[in-house]
């Protein structure tokens, strides 16, 4: 694989290096207190495993408490390591998450906070990165055909950001995660931590991930080419197998990078057609301005090669026109639960509205416009007036931005898919219940619309409970569950209920009898006074249909018994529940303190042996000192015994000099030069 293996690392590098010095976030201030939710997470979400961790937060596996089955990717960012200037940094990354809706690009949920932490709720993945992917190929696999499935796919999503002004900035392998395991035909664009407007304020920081960073970048700068760069260098990798701009230290790769000095012998060498190098050519252009561009890229010759001319009657059929045309006489309310159960279903779910919705959305933008609706009509060729097609996609367009987004055209079309409807339904229920009472309420439903990002004023919202004619009023989740299905299912429902409430509180076998008794009594009367007038007969039916009247209403009176029991089971069950739920918190609370009071005293035993520890240490240390000072002494008194020694031969020799039988001055002579010889000896080993 060459160096694609090579762990890639995001930088952000600041020039001034005094905004280093500014203070962190204080723990207990509130980042995103305007649409965050402040309460504890955990009450929603249960802890499954931890599936990554980066240099801001981690990110955990969570499971609805509830339904237990709905998986949640939740990253925890812990405020207080944050500096000043990135608060804004933070507060972007969550504006564009909310902001985004796209079928490559994961899906944001919701946000919670509290004095230390900011929870940040998004879909879960489960597919590998393509890092991973590319890393565990045992020699080169991806066919061309493939890889550009994985292009088109990541192509469109950064065209849908690029459409709404954003610039991703971050565009490398590990950000890039298939849908489902060995599946390479759908993926997710995820991690906007660096992501920006276009429009924004530069600071001329150098940020990303060096491998895959644009020329301008490497210089402080940034734009929508930027991205294409990035995807280019992708697109080598995949194509060849080895990184394009290659050094021995970051810096030589910035050097080559700004040069646009990629490894062309190995492009070159690459077994792949002459169309994919050059397309990869040309997003790998060193000048922004002469660069390939999102929407030149995926009308390259290299993509045409791969298309299949669809029937469009196999993607978009006559059950989802029929769902569209339909969903006009939703109300406000019930479009917006809609909205919250499309997000809620897989992508296996919605494979079939996945598809049809790209087909629609001809300009490749990630959203509909109205004159696409007109094309697709007269490609099926179904005929519809202007006016019609009008209310259709103002219908789809709730929230009133003249373009439908992804999840608004699923929420229209989304009666197309057999779904776990209790499931879900009860999810979105929860969703709306916002203060967990077990019921829905105005304001309850308002806080929710705020936490999803809606715009919606208290008027629109009253205008809402007044359709449904619950203003003032709480909704159960037996009457929220109505209101969801639509009227149709509502009635089916009630008459079901009733059926199942008439049988289990009346006695079928009574009813008989005196269904039976009234038949037998009038085929007998009929017998026996054949010759009555017709009148006579009349009276008696009338006798008849009224006591068949009387027992209609019995039945109804019971009906109305069995309906106070239920909300009363119905009452209790909820409260039953809580109190549960309150007991496993409490539980939970008390083995937290006795895990923290297990810490603490490992804690303190801990510090209790590195006291003792230090102590050893040090008394090792004067140790070493007296044996350096015993060696000093040792040096010294040898050198004090070798002067010794040597004055003993010098004495000696003075002695002999002074025996010989020589002159009285040579003996002097040579007396003085022993001497001097001595002193000199004396006085350099000294020094």
């Amino acid at each position: 694989m060459g160096n694609c293996c090579q762990v890639s690392q995001v930088i952000e590098l600041q020039d001034n290096k005094s905004n280093n010095k500014r203070n962190s976030i204080r723990s207990s201030s509130y980042i995103v207190d305007k649409y965050s939710i402040q309460k504890d997470f955990r009450k929603k979400y249960e802890f499954q495993s931890l599936i990554g961790s980066g240099a801001f937060g981690k990110v955990r596996l969570y499971l609805d408490r509830d339904s237990k089955s709905f998986k949640y990717a939740i990253k925890t960012i812990k405020k207080n390591i944050f500096k000043r200037h990135s608060i804004d940094s933070i507060k972007r990354e969550i504006d564009i998450l909310r902001s985004l809706d796209h079928p490559n690009i994961v899906k944001y949920f919701e946000t919670y906070e509290d004095e230390c932490y900011l929870h940040i709720v998004m879909e879960y993945i489960a597919g590998d990165n393509l890092f991973r992917v590319l890393t565990d190929q045992k020699g080169f696999k991806f066919t061309e055909r493939t890889i550009s499935k994985i292009m088109t796919c990541l192509l469109k999503a950064v065209l849908f950001l690029h459409h709404n002004g954003i610039i991703h900035r971050d565009i490398k392998p590990e950000n890039i995660v298939f849908v489902e395991p060995n599946n390479f035909n759908a993926l997710k664009l995820i991690d906007f931590g660096l992501s920006i407007q276009q429009n924004a304020k530069k600071d001329n920081r150098r940020v990303g991930t060096p491998y895959y960073m644009a020329p301008e970048m490497v210089r402080g700068n940034f734009n929508y080419a930027s991205d294409v760069w990035s995807i280019g260098v992708i697109l080598f990798i995949m194509v060849t197998g080895k990184q394009p701009f290659r050094g021995k230290s970051k810096e030589e790769v910035f050097e080559k990078i700004k040069r646009g000095a990629y490894d062309k012998n190995t492009l070159t060498r690459a077994k792949c057609s002459k169309e994919v190098k050059d397309l990869i050519k040309k997003m790998l252009v060193t000048e922004h301005s002469k660069r390939i561009t999102v929407e030149s890229a995926l009308d390259h010759i290299w993509f045409k090669q791969f298309e299949k001319n669809k029937n469009i009657n196999l993607v978009v059929d006559q059950e989802i026109i029929e769902s569209l045309k339909q969903f006009q006489y939703q109300n406000i309310f019930q479009k917006e639960i809609r909205f919250y159960l499309a997000k809620l279903c897989s992508d296996k779910e919605i494979l079939k509205l996945k598809h049809a919705f790209l087909a629609i959305d001809k300009d490749n933008s990630g959203e509909i416009e109205y004159e696409e609706i007109p094309k697709i009509f007269n490609e099926l060729n179904i005929k519809a007036s202007d006016t019609e097609l009008k209310n259709i996609f103002s219908s789809m367009d709730f929230h009133c931005d003249g373009k439908v987004n992804y999840s608004e055209f699923l929420a229209a079309t989304i009666s197309t898919i057999n779904f776990n409807k209790e499931e879900k339904l009860w999810s979105a229920f929860k969703y709306f219940d916002t203060t967990d009472s077990g019921y829905i309420t105005f304001d309850s439903v308002m806080d929710a619309l705020k936490n999803s990002g809606v715009i919606i004023d208290e008027e629109g919202l009253t205008k809402i409970f007044n359709e449904l004619q619950k203003k003032g009023k709480k909704i159960n989740f037996r009457e929220f569950k109505a209101i969801a299905l639509g009227k149709d299912e509502e009635e089916h429902d009630m008459i079901n209920r009733r059926d199942s409430n008439v049988i289990n509180s009346v006695n079928i076998n009574e009813v008989d009898k005196n269904i039976n008794k009234q038949i037998s009594f009038k085929e007998n009367e009929s017998k026996d006074n054949q010759e009555n007038n017709n009148d006579d007969k009349d009276k008696d039916l009338d006798n008849n249909i009224l006591n068949l009247n009387n027992l209609l209403s019995s039945i109804e009176k019971e009906m109305i018994k069995i309906d106070e029991t239920y909300d009363k089971v119905d009452k209790e069950t909820t409260k039953s529940f809580e109190e549960k739920r309150e007991l496993l918190n409490l539980e939970e609370e008390n083995l937290k303190d006795k895990l923290k009071n297990e810490v603490t005293k490992i804690k303190d035993k801990f510090e209790e042996n590195m006291s003792l520890i230090k102590e050893l240490l040090r008394k090792c240390e004067q140790i070493q000192k007296g044996i350096k000072n015993l060696q000093k002494e040792e040096k010294n008194m040898i050198k004090t015994l070798s002067y010794i020694s040597k004055v003993n031969q010098n004495q000696r020799k003075i002695d002999n000099l002074m025996n010989s039988p020589m002159k009285n001055m040579n003996i002097a002579f040579n007396k003085d030069k022993c001497i001097i010889e001595y002193k000199e000896y004396f006085f350099n080993e000294k020094n």
